[in-house]
């Protein structure tokens, strides 16, 4: 295994994924891998966009709480520009809104009402994980720590606390690989640099074991907005393409509205390669414990170069919460997503 691209892992900006599907234009469909064994085929290829959207809308119902249906309507989608192999601009971003179908409120703490916006990146990425063992990213991105990763739809990935893998601020991330089994990024804030003290910085290692065939190490540190964060990961990647990942995360920030002196998060998540089945435990400490899983049926549609382009997808779970200030609530979720 050698870089970021081996586990098919979105590392913040520098993650690559799916094969690229070639075009006259320059332009791809799908998240991009590009060739990482035949550099004079990935200088051939520049300059080429890559693209990928997703729409989805599901309706949710919790059975035991007496209140109607909801609905949730979400969209995402990144691009990256791969001007040459040595620069490309990337950027990732989301919007998702939840409403009752009367107008009112969801009437549950963990759900915002209204429209959300995220922003995940905007980068300029010098180098590429495929060529170079020191590459950076410049721009409005989170700094490097731990896995962040989620398969859950929607729904699911609103009601997780991102406290854990911080905010996206205007930072500068550098990366050294080896090329074979190590790779250490270290990140930022540029708000901080030539400040007498820098407040917000991390650093990721991601080590890849030898005795597994597709399987890696990932030890994080960062500090920020006054409290520190520790992470530890172990992901694994079968032979045909299923992840399996395990985090864990503590943060030496108090939430009185908790009663917590500090913030602790297990998570446990299956990802099929085909997407088709995935499953999420997380146990967040003083807050709450989700265990989920779903399923989505891909509708035989297909588009000039792709497959698996619409799915109906359904998803069942319970939260349990560990305090009075969040309910706890059992969803079931049935929605139609399409993709590009």
């Amino acid at each position: 295994m050698s870089g970021a691209t081996s586990m098919m892992i979105s590392w913040g900006a520098a993650g690559l994924g799916k094969p690229i599907l070639g075009s006259a234009l320059g332009i791809a469909f799908g998240v991009c891998e590009l060739p990482p064994d035949d550099p004079a085929r990935l200088r051939d290829l520049m300059p080429v966009a890559c693209l990928n959207a997703r729409v989805s809308e599901d309706i949710a119902i919790a059975p035991e709480s007496g209140e109607g249906a909801f609905k949730i309507a979400a969209g995402n989608g990144a691009i990256g520009l791969h001007l040459t192999p040595m620069f490309s601009v990337q950027a990732k971003g989301s919007i998702r809104g939840v409403s009752r179908f009367n107008g009112a409120e969801t009437g549950w703490s963990l759900l915002p009402d209204g429209i959300r916006k995220q922003r995940d990146h905007v980068v300029l990425r010098i180098g590429n994980p495929a060529l170079h063992q020191f590459r950076a990213s410049l721009g409005e991105q989170r700094l490097p720590f731990g896995v962040d990763a989620n398969p859950a739809d929607d729904l699911w990935q609103m009601v997780e606390d991102r406290m854990y893998w911080g905010e996206v601020v205007r930072s500068v991330v550098v990366s050294i690989d080896n090329m074979t089994d190590t790779q250490l990024d270290v990140g930022v804030v540029l708000d901080d640099l030539g400040a007498d003290k820098v407040d917000g910085a991390s650093a990721r290692l991601m080590y890849d074991l030898s005795f597994f065939e597709r399987a890696r190490l990932v030890f994080s540190v960062a500090e920020g907005s006054g409290h520190r964060r520790y992470g530890f990961s172990f992901i694994s990647i079968s032979k045909s393409g299923d992840t399996t990942h395990m985090e864990f995360a503590r943060s030496n920030k108090s939430d009185p509205d908790l009663d917590a002196g500090f913030r602790k998060l297990f998570r446990f998540a299956f990802d099929s390669a085909s997407r088709r089945w995935w499953l999420v435990y997380d146990e967040d400490r003083l807050r709450t414990q989700t265990f989920v899983s779903g399923f989505r049926y891909f509708i035989p549609v297909a588009l000039p170069g792709q497959r698996d382009v619409m799915a109906v997808r359904f998803s069942v779970g319970r939260v349990r919460s560990f305090n009075p200030v969040i309910k706890s609530r059992t969803i079931a979720v049935i929605g139609l997503e399409a993709s590009l």
